[in-house]
């Protein structure tokens, strides 16, 4: 599997490639961060890219398509929250904060080519901080009124538990065990959610479930 590396920083550039490299199934491709985007052209399987210094970055159309193409997980040194949220936003599968281990940097690979997500614990409970903080103090009524789970066709009660689920981190695994169904019935349930949503995938399930900004397409 091919996997692409892209980090301004020297430290990190290092310390991306070394978890890489670690595991004989991946292929190492570098990139510049101006040349990231090139990625998809390579076949790549998964991206590893520094988050990017400026929000703006993820509004040129190549790195839009390459999101959209290829499963991103952003790693960040020095936390950022508008450009990470940025970054989920626009459809990247995973972010990491860049003291992970290189063994947690590889977990974080493997669950978006399975599909799925990462996000670091710290940027979730970051990102949540920061959107509690611009809410309205004592307005419960008003951040729901904001948040993008209002106006879109309701959910069923066990999608709602689905979901809560998937905004608690849970795996499909841990959500089937949790309420005694078969996997298969967990996904079935997810793919409902994200129809009526209008999401592309769980990280935006969990985004979504907690109020924070994502970009979704006009129904």
């Amino acid at each position: 599997m091919k996997i692409a590396v892209s980090a301004q920083e020297q430290e990190l550039r290092v310390h991306l490639t070394s978890a890489v490299l670690e595991r004989p199934e991946f292929e190492l491709h570098m990139f510049a961060p101006q040349d990231v985007w090139q990625a998809r052209l390579v076949g790549a399987s998964a991206v590893l890219m520094q988050c990017p210094s400026s929000p703006a970055i993820m509004n040129d159309p190549r790195m839009r398509e390459l999101v959209r193409a290829i499963p991103v997980v952003i790693v960040t040194h020095q936390f950022d929250r508008a450009s990470v949220a940025k970054c989920l936003s626009h459809g990247a599968r995973g972010a990491l904060l860049a003291e992970r281990s290189t063994r947690t940097i590889q977990s974080a690979i493997f669950s978006v080519l399975d599909g799925g997500s990462w996000i670091d614990p710290k940027i979730l409970s970051a990102l949540l901080d920061d959107d509690r903080a611009n809410s309205p103090v004592g307005s419960a009524s008003n951040a729901a009124a904001s948040s993008p789970r209002v106006a879109r066709k309701p959910l069923t009660g066990r999608e709602e538990q689905v979901a809560t689920l998937i905004g608690r981190g849970m795996t499909n695994s841990e959500i089937a065990d949790c309420l005694n169904v078969d996997e298969s019935t967990v996904k079935t349930h997810i793919g409902s959610i994200l129809r009526k949503v209008h999401l592309r995938d769980r990280l935006q399930v969990a985004l979504w479930f907690h109020g924070l900004p994502i970009e979704v397409p006009n129904s």
